[in-house]
């Protein structure tokens, strides 16, 4: 027999309220409003990409403070979503990425897959993990820091 109303109903308010949690995340990601920005993700998030692994607290202080002085712009596009059961979930996500150094004028173009996993917790969704794939890319950030912007390759 197949799955009830009520389950359906409840299937679709996840992955709507997954939506709009990526939603979330990309506007105040964009708009440097770093302390909400963080409460997106649940307390044991891991961030990966290119073989650098980077739990929560690491990745929002290398994100906030690379991208504090950078115009960004974070696009979500063509996104699917399992919901695994009452409480977990995954989904890819295709972002293309735009930073701009107004200093200096660099600046980067990317195309990526987020592959995540949500947890519910107290009713509301949170990423647990996020593996940031990058599919190309142009260009280069130039910071005056010691890494000359090296570092923000972490956050992408």
């Amino acid at each position: 027999m197949g799955e009830t109303i009520e389950a359906r109903l409840q299937r679709l308010e996840d992955i709507e309220s997954l939506r709009q949690l990526k939603a979330k995340y990309t506007w105040l990601l964009d708009h440097k409003r770093w302390d909400e920005w963080a409460g997106c993700f649940s307390p044991d998030f891991t961030f990966e990409t290119g073989g650098n692994k980077l739990p929560l607290e690491t990745f929002v202080s290398v994100v906030s403070n690379n991208l504090q002085p950078l115009v960004t712009s974070h696009q979500l596009h063509q996104f699917k979503v399992e919901i695994t059961s009452a409480t977990t979930a995954t989904g890819v996500w295709w972002l293309r990425d735009h930073l701009v150094h107004p200093g200096n004028g660099s600046e980067f173009r990317g195309r990526a897959y987020y592959h995540e996993k949500y947890l519910k917790e107290a009713g509301e969704w949170k990423i647990s993990a996020s593996v940031l794939e990058y599919v190309n890319s142009e260009g280069r950030i130039l910071t005056p820091g010691p890494d000359h912007g090296l570092a923000i390759g972490l956050t992408m």
